[in-house]
């Protein structure tokens, strides 16, 4: 009995050590004429209405929305703060998210209607959905919206994904590329 607490012991520090990599620097900050930037909680439940009238109309099954993950929110502040989408290899694109710029994000853009009408008929399927906006005002006070939009699988089965699939080498790789100022947000 003694060695079952001596392994556990021993995997729960291995798990420790494992989530305190450091993550190096990559993106470059901001571009010149911006001004501001900041995270629209506002506009984030605008566009989640947006969302689900979207996918209504489509006749697709209701997505459950949950707060946004670390990973989306430092996603979506490093393309703010780049004001572009990154051309790198840790960008998380799939066929379950979309990041998007607007300056009207009060109307369905092509990509919003992509990812709200996306379903797929095998297993496991979308369950919840995330939204994050981050808006970048420029020197003459015009905003831009930068948008991302992530569908998760259900608890259990992202839990399966993360923890007993081949992701659980890659699952981190988005920290790779996050600005030093987005961390932690």
């Amino acid at each position: 009995m003694r060695d079952h607490y001596k392994f556990l012991s021993l995997a729960i520090l291995l798990g420790i050590c494992s989530a305190a990599q450091e993550i190096p620097n990559s993106p470059k900050q901001a571009t010149v004429g911006q001004l501001m930037r900041e995270r629209d909680e506002g506009k984030e439940d605008q566009i989640a209405k947006l969302f689900e009238v979207t996918r209504a109309n489509a006749k697709l099954p209701r997505l459950a929305r949950i707060k946004p993950r670390g990973s989306l929110k430092q996603t979506v502040c490093t393309i703010a703060l780049a004001d572009k989408l990154p051309n790198i290899l840790w960008f998380p694109t799939n066929r379950m998210s979309a990041f998007y710029k607007t300056v009207d994000p009060d109307s369905v853009s092509v990509e919003l209607n992509k990812i709200a009408s996306f379903d797929e008929a095998r297993s496991p399927r979308p369950a919840r959905y995330s939204i994050v906006v981050w808006r970048v005002s420029n020197e003459k006070g015009e905003s831009n919206y930068w948008v991302g939009v992530q569908l998760y699988w259900s608890v259990e089965w992202q839990f399966f994904g993360n923890y007993f699939t081949d992701d659980i080498e890659y699952r981190n790789d988005w920290k790779k590329g996050i600005a030093p100022s987005c961390r932690g947000k």
